[in-house]
């Protein structure tokens, strides 16, 4: 609903979308082609600039970060099998949430409609609740360098440069997800910082082969770039699937639920101090209760060479 139910397909269809508009301006010939792309790219800056508007202006922005460190120790202890052991207990609390987003008494309903926006992130770290625009941002910077490497710069200096650029900007943003440490978990920051290094090192390997001529090289560091890319998908996936169950599992018995208040009192199906089943699902997720949201990524960066 709102924000939250555009905010994945935003992110997946985004990118390559800016990507094929940027090679079709540089490339097409056909004016209605050209018309068409710079529409595409109009609505994905407009979107962008909306979605900045929601997260940077104080009015707007309707959710409260809540740290709670004690929670955490309390929900370790109860789901760990190793209680006892203190470097266990100790590493399973670094895993767990550092605290729980809620609505704004202000702004009812924030959460459910805009969630998927900041929920990964914590909000009592500087700069953590925006980092999604700075993740953006890195993703659409990596598209223009894509594009530019596809439309007429295909030389051998061009591509040296778009390389160099392209470990540059993902230099970047492993730093910064080390400085930050943004996430709101620490298995969160766990799997962004090990894709991070992950692209990271393809960057290296792209830049290693603008360095060799030797056809060997160049098709083993290719091997092992597009390894890391393949390693970061699968895991992706195998963290996407997780969440759809945990998600299933959670709205299942509430739709459940739901469909019983109806039976029970008849009309819209819940008396006048019952909660409202979306609300619920989301608290219930945020509060860790329906698992970890899958890590936001940046695509994989080029191959590692033109």
């Amino acid at each position: 609903r709102g924000t939250s139910a555009a905010t994945f397909p935003a992110l997946l269809l985004g990118p390559p979308t800016a990507t094929s508009a940027l090679v079709v301006l540089g490339r097409a010939e056909v004016r209605w082609a050209q018309g068409i792309a710079v529409v595409a790219l109009g609505g994905i800056a407009a979107g962008w600039i909306w979605v900045a508007r929601q997260l940077l202006t104080p009015g707007r922005f309707g959710a409260v970060f809540k740290s709670a460190e004690s929670t955490d120790v309390k929900r370790t202890k109860k789901k760990s099998h190793h209680a006892d052991d203190g470097c266990w207990r100790g590493f399973t609390t670094w895993l767990g949430s550092r605290g729980d987003w809620r609505d704004h008494r202000a702004h009812p309903g924030f959460i459910t409609r805009h969630a998927l926006l900041f929920a990964d992130y914590r909000g009592d770290v500087r700069f953590a609740r925006h980092f999604l625009l700075f993740e953006v941002a890195v993703s659409y910077i990596l598209v223009l360098l894509v594009a530019l490497s596809t439309a007429g710069f295909g030389s051998k200096g061009n591509c040296a440069a778009l390389a160099y650029v392209t470990l540059f900007v993902l230099l970047g943003h492993t730093v910064a997800v080390f400085r930050v440490a943004p996430f709101a978990s620490g298995f969160l920051f766990l799997i962004n910082a090990l894709f991070s290094l992950g692209q990271l090192a393809s960057g290296v390997l792209g830049v290693l082969g603008q360095l060799t001529d030797h056809e060997g090289t160049i098709a083993t560091l290719n091997a092992a770039s597009i390894a890391i890319a393949y390693g970061i998908l699968l895991v992706s996936l195998a963290l996407a699937a997780w969440d759809v169950y945990q998600f299933v599992r959670t709205v299942v018995p509430r739709a459940v639920a739901g469909v019983k208040r109806i039976v029970a009192y008849g009309g819209d199906g819940h008396d006048d101090d019952a909660a409202s089943p979306v609300n619920e699902t989301f608290t219930a997720l945020l509060n860790g209760d329906g698992g970890d949201p899958a890590p936001l990524l940046i695509p994989p960066s080029q191959e590692a060479s033109s």
